[in-house]
């Protein structure tokens, strides 16, 4: 038992230093990974600063309607820097460790420093060292909302990179937000990047705020009940007294007076009105979906330039969890849910969208703005801005 509970020990004062020595080393090199392609030669790339703060609106006062969509996907993002910057692969670090060998040193009394264990190294085994979306769905949030980039060298870097909060510019402004209690941060960074044409779709994806990926499904709907949930409904329903064959006659007239208890108990209630909210979950969904991260802020930014003229593309979408009644169609629709003690209300992760396309001049302080939420946008020049 103390040996388990030594090795225990152990496994986690290594797991810390390793963390701690990998972000200290490798972090930057990690930070500025993404996926990408030149569009034409590196040297001849215009670099900008864009620092973006974005925020929900503190004040939930919103008299306009808007539509109940689900979240949508964001795809076709050529940049993703924040990933990498949360969950960054520790894979390759443990391969360049020896294996852990506790009994060893706990008889030589020496202390266990960087190791790995067997199952470590394979890969289909421990998913969430080495998928970045399994070990993002383990946030309740993304762990920061003001991102203190490592940096990097413009002229010497094949991709764009994050800068450290020291060259931010909108902090007195984000402060402000929080003090008043005008809005709450969702995410507040600085990309240092080359610009291109607009045909070039150098895109980026931004994501910040609560992750509900592990309360909602992507399209929407709660997911499933767990396993111990869905056996423990099925057990209530095996001890209920199964109900005794009636006449369809009989079944009907049973429902009708059902209908008008519950009408008169103000529980029944129908409606002959268009209604815009979405429909029930289908009845053919999964038992089981795999969780995916539903981040409360998600969506692209696109900076490109028409001849010398900076333009600033947003595709931004804010999610939020509000209770919607499902729309059930028609009136017999409607009866047959309330007599099968299905309930028409329930928690929906409803989605905002937010799409803008500006010109916009260099430093100068460009705001994006929407009912939910807004975004604050300050490109800046660098030494390499200008054509060349």
């Amino acid at each position: 038992m103390r040996q388990s509970y030594l090795q225990q020990f152990w496994r986690l004062t290594v797991t810390s230093l390793a963390s701690l020595s990998f972000l200290v080393t490798a972090g930057p090199a990690l930070a500025q990974t993404n996926v990408t392609t030149q569009p034409v030669d590196p040297s001849q790339w215009r670099w900008f600063d864009v620092e973006v703060l974005i925020f929900k609106h503190s004040s939930s006062d919103v008299t306009e309607q808007f539509p109940w969509l689900p979240p949508r996907p964001v795809q076709n993002a050529r940049n993703d820097l924040l990933t990498s910057y949360y969950a960054p692969n520790f894979g390759s670090f443990l391969y360049e460790t020896d294996p852990c060998d506790y009994d060893n040193a706990l008889i030589k009394g020496e202390a266990i420093w960087l190791c790995h264990q067997p199952n470590e190294l394979d890969l289909s085994y421990n998913k969430t060292l080495t998928m970045a979306l399994a070990r993002l769905n383990r946030f309740d949030a993304a762990p920061v909302n003001v991102v203190d980039g490592f940096g990097g060298e413009m002229e010497r870097s094949p991709r764009p990179f994050l800068l450290p909060s020291t060259d931010m510019e909108l902090i007195e402004l984000r402060e402000n937000l929080v003090r008043r209690n005008v809005g709450k941060p969702l995410l507040h960074q600085v990309v240092r990047q080359p610009v291109f044409n607009r045909s070039d779709s150098y895109t980026f994806r931004v994501f910040g705020g609560a992750n509900f990926g592990n309360r909602f499904a992507e399209d929407g709907y709660l997911l499933p009940q767990s396993d111990a949930e869905s056996q423990s409904a099925e057990w209530s329903a095996l001890e209920q007294p199964a109900l005794s064959s009636v006449a369809p006659q009989e079944e009907l007239f049973s429902q009708l007076e059902e209908l008008l208890q519950m009408a008169d108990q103000g529980d029944l209630q129908l409606t002959l009105r268009e209604q815009k909210t979405p429909p029930p979950p289908p009845a053919n969904r999964p038992d089981v979906i795999e969780k995916q991260p539903l981040w409360e802020l998600e969506g692209l930014l696109h900076i490109y330039l028409v001849a010398n003229y900076l333009h600033i593309e947003s595709d931004l979408q804010l999610r939020q969890p509000e209770t919607v009644r499902f729309s059930a169609g028609n009136l017999a629709d409607q009866a047959q849910l309330a007599i099968d003690g299905q309930e028409q209300t329930q928690p929906f992760l409803r989605r905002y969208d937010l799409q803008q396309l500006r010109r916009v001049i260099s430093h100068e302080t460009h705001y994006f703005d929407h009912p939910k939420f807004g975004i604050v946008v300050q490109i800046r020049r660098t030494d390499l801005s200008a054509r060349r």
